[in-house]
């Protein structure tokens, strides 16, 4: 009786999670724009907060368009700890970044965007290092990282116990807080046209690793329950976010 009840609170807890995150989807815009079924990213239009320069010189204003990139959380599973998961999902989100490098080239609503951006957070320590340097492979650079507020912290502790709870042991209580960007014209020059190959292709391709050698540097328990590469966690005081 007391098991069954404990099961049927976790169950309930993680549909008002699930509902909550719905609900913030719904009134900041965040839309899928893909549907296929490797794809592992949504997307948003905001509105960058200040002027700043990215890695490849590209110039942007405080309130100049952006989209900003969210993981699309029900489709990570649950990872375990295998390197070939790893593998797939570094494979899967460069498809995901392929497939938006064509949705800019075609969707008038995303042209005019200057820049993506995702904001991350993971725990401090390894986990936030490895998180930042899989973002690097995919030419995301980071500009601002800070740690995270308590409010940021409890969305990211809510997200990680409804998708995957394993991926919380061990892992210290404090979180860092990233953002990271890539121009609009960095990312179509990365993706530079069309590519029909599946996921698995790509992993059969290179060996069991993502195309241009992209080796597993992160826990793939790690990346389990996050909202951006989380790479989002906007969900704070004021901002939330998918």
């Amino acid at each position: 009786m007391g098991q069954a009840l404990t099961r049927g609170l976790k169950l309930t807890l993680r549909g008002a999670i699930f509902l909550i995150d719905w609900v913030l989807r719904r009134c900041y815009g965040v839309r899928e724009f893909s549907a296929g079924r490797d794809d592992l990213l949504r997307v948003s239009v905001s509105q960058a907060k200040h002027d700043l320069v990215l890695a490849d010189g590209a110039r942007i204003a405080a309130g100049d368009s952006i989209i900003d990139v969210h993981i699309w959380n029900e489709r990570l599973g649950r990872p375990g700890s295998t390197l070939s998961w790893a593998s797939r999902f570094q494979v899967r989100m460069d498809h995901s970044l392929s497939n938006l490098a064509d949705r800019i080239r075609a969707d008038p609503s995303l042209q005019s965007c200057k820049a993506v951006r995702a904001e991350a957070i993971y725990a401090a320590g390894r986990e936030a290092d490895a998180a930042l340097k899989i973002a690097r492979r995919f030419g995301f650079t980071r500009i601002e990282g800070r740690t995270a507020s308590p409010g940021e912290t409890l969305v990211s502790f809510c997200l990680a116990w409804a998708c995957n709870p394993q991926s919380l042991r061990g892992k210290p209580l404090r979180r860092v807080r990233n953002e990271l960007w890539i121009s609009r014209a960095a990312l179509l020059e990365r993706y530079p046209a069309p590519r029909a190959a599946s996921v698995e292709s790509g992993i059969a391709a290179s060996g069991g690793a993502a195309p241009g050698e992209l080796r597993p540097v992160i826990e793939p328990a790690a990346l389990a329950g996050k909202s951006v590469l989380t790479l989002d966690a906007r969900q704070s005081s004021g901002e939330p976010r998918s």
